[in-house]
């Protein structure tokens, strides 16, 4: 996935090998831009997130 898009951060767990997850609402359009996916409390590694600047 390459596309950026703006979510809702919602919580954050660690893992049993000391990685974060983090818990966000977000919506990703479709393959040939007529839709969207929405994704709500989708678990993603820490890094696949950015806060707004």
């Amino acid at each position: 996935m390459d596309t950026i898009v703006e979510g809702t951060l919602f919580a954050w767990a660690r893992t049993s090998v000391g990685d974060w997850l983090a818990s966000v609402t977000f919506s990703i359009p479709t393959g040939n831009k007529m839709g969207r996916l929405d994704l709500d409390r989708q678990w993603v590694p820490a890094n696949a997130i950015t806060p707004i600047t």
